[in-house]
C-alpha cells in the first residue's frame, strides 16, 4: 500500500511540476482581459481608443480646401488649409472625470500630464485622442480649444519623432514660435490676392472649455468616438476682407469660440 501511495504521490507531483502558468491580462477593463491567466502581463492589457470624428463644415456644406467661400459682406475667398490644436480631453462617466491612459514628463520629471495634445486640420474626419480603462455610457467631453499654459511652458522629453509639439511637426509662425491656430487663405473679392495670406494665431483665445454633451455607450474593447462639427465660414463672419492681415488675425481670434460646434 504504502509503495502504491508513493507511486499516486509521484504522479501528482510530476503533473503539477509539468504545469507552465499562463501569463495574460488581468485587468477586467480592458479589452484583452484573460480570466484562465495565472499571472499578469507586463503592458500587454489592450484598451479602447477615444476618438473624435469630425464634420468639417462651412455653413451648411460640406467643407473642401480651396472652395470658394462668400462672407456675409459679400465679399469671396478661399481657404487653402486651417491647423488648430485641441487638448486637455476628459471624458465623464457617473460623474467620474477619466482621462487617457498615455502621458508625457518634462525635464525634471515635475510635469506629467496626458498625452492628449492633438492638430486637427481642415481635412481630418477622424483623430485618434488616445486609449480610456474604462467602457459603457458616457455622459459628456470636455477639451480645450488650443495648447495651455502648463503645455507651451515646458519641454518635454522622449516624445515620438512625429509628435506634435516636435520642433519639425508643431504649429509655428513666421518668427517659429508656437502657434495654436494657422489659416491659409486667399481673397478672391473685393481684394484678389496673388499670394496666399496666412494667419497665425500664437496666444491661446481665452474662451471657456468646449462641452459635447451626448450620451455614447460602447461594449469591452470597442472604440468611443464622440462627434463634433467645424464651421470654418465663422471665421470671417462680420469681418470686411480689405484689412490688413495683422487686423484680420486680431478679428479672427474672436470668431474661433464659433468654429466648433458641439450641439
Amino acid at each position: 500500500m504504502a509503495i502504491k501511495y508513493l507511486s499516486i504521490v509521484f504522479i501528482i507531483l510530476s503533473i503539477v511540476s509539468c504545469y507552465d502558468r499562463k501569463e495574460g491580462c488581468l485587468d477586467i477593463l480592458a479589452a484583452n482581459y484573460d480570466v484562465t491567466s495565472d499571472d499578469g502581463c507586463a503592458d500587454c492589457c489592450t484598451y479602447p481608443m477615444l476618438r473624435l470624428k469630425i464634420s468639417q463644415m462651412a455653413g451648411d456644406s460640406l467643407f473642401r480646401l480651396s472652395d470658394t467661400l462668400i462672407n456675409d459682406l459679400g465679399q469671396s475667398y478661399k481657404i487653402e488649409d486651417v491647423r488648430f490644436y485641441l487638448s486637455d480631453f476628459s471624458l465623464f462617466q457617473d460623474e467620474a472625470n477619466l482621462r487617457i491612459r498615455e502621458n508625457i514628463m518634462n525635464e525634471n520629471n515635475s510635469v506629467n500630464i496626458p498625452n492628449d495634445m492633438k492638430i486637427v486640420r481642415g481635412t481630418d474626419i477622424e483623430i485618434e485622442i488616445g486609449t480610456i480603462r474604462s467602457y459603457g455610457a458616457f455622459d459628456s467631453l470636455t477639451f480645450n480649444f488650443g495648447l495651455s499654459s502648463i503645455i507651451t511652458e515646458n519641454i518635454f522629453v522622449n516624445l515620438p519623432t512625429n509628435h506634435v509639439l516636435q520642433k519639425n511637426s508643431m504649429l509655428k509662425d513666421t518668427l517659429n514660435r508656437l502657434a495654436q491656430f494657422t489659416m491659409r487663405f486667399k481673397r478672391i473679392f473685393p481684394i484678389k490676392d496673388t499670394v496666399a495670406q496666412t494667419i497665425y494665431v500664437t496666444q491661446r483665445p481665452d474662451f471657456p472649455r468646449i462641452r459635447r454633451d451626448t450620451t455614447i455607450t460602447t461594449v469591452k474593447g470597442s472604440p468611443i468616438i464622440f462627434p463634433i462639427k467645424t464651421d470654418y465660414a465663422v471665421l470671417f463672419k462680420n469681418i470686411d476682407m480689405n484689412l490688413t492681415t495683422d487686423t484680420l488675425s486680431k478679428l479672427i481670434v474672436k470668431n474661433l469660440n464659433k468654429m466648433i460646434i458641439v450641439k
